[in-house]
């Protein structure tokens, strides 16, 4: 399989480093289980996976115990939309530890229109989108153009291969 990098993994690495909880979300077939899994192996982390409906059911038993499993490792918890009352138990083990980057957790559904959600989330969460493959991340090199154009920089250099109309 190849892998492919994602822009937003400095991100998401730097958001691990400064707070407690980090939340991707993003359409359906975006990558995020791929793109955590990753962030998981880099981190010597464990993911558990709301598709397992047996992972999903043991977590509703006993949410406090399945977050404070494994302490001072990170706990990527994939699809977590689909039990939501985990969230309350989330809310209680953070509020315990203020240990950064405990936490990753992807949504396909925007996790703070969940019920009972936005009030606990709010203060220690990073809720970062992620996008389907941008053409840059296909070919392996970080587009710039934004942050170029953001930055009030002219594209007088600016060369290209492709015409106004291959733009538009």
């Amino acid at each position: 399989m190849v892998r492919i990098a994602r822009n937003a993994k400095s991100r998401v690495l730097e958001a691990l480093g400064d707070t407690r909880v980090v939340v991707i979300q993003g359409a359906r077939k975006v990558g995020k289980t791929i793109f955590i899994r990753e962030i998981v192996d880099s981190k010597d982390g464990r993911l558990v996976s709301f598709d397992d409906p047996v992972a999903a059911n043991g977590v509703r038993e006993d949410p406090v115990g399945c977050l404070n499993s494994d302490p001072g490792r990170l706990l990527a918890i994939d699809e977590v939309q689909r039990v939501p009352e985990l969230v309350l138990a989330l809310k209680f083990v953070v509020d315990g530890d203020n240990r950064l980057g405990s936490f990753l957790l992807t949504g396909s559904a925007n996790l703070l229109t969940l019920p009972t959600i936005e009030d606990s989330l709010a203060g220690w969460t990073e809720i970062i989108e992620l996008f389907g493959l941008s053409q840059g991340e296909l070919i392996g090199h970080r587009e710039k153009f934004i942050d170029r154009a953001l930055s009030g920089e002219r594209f007088i250099n600016h060369t290209s291969d492709l015409s106004r109309n291959d733009y538009l």
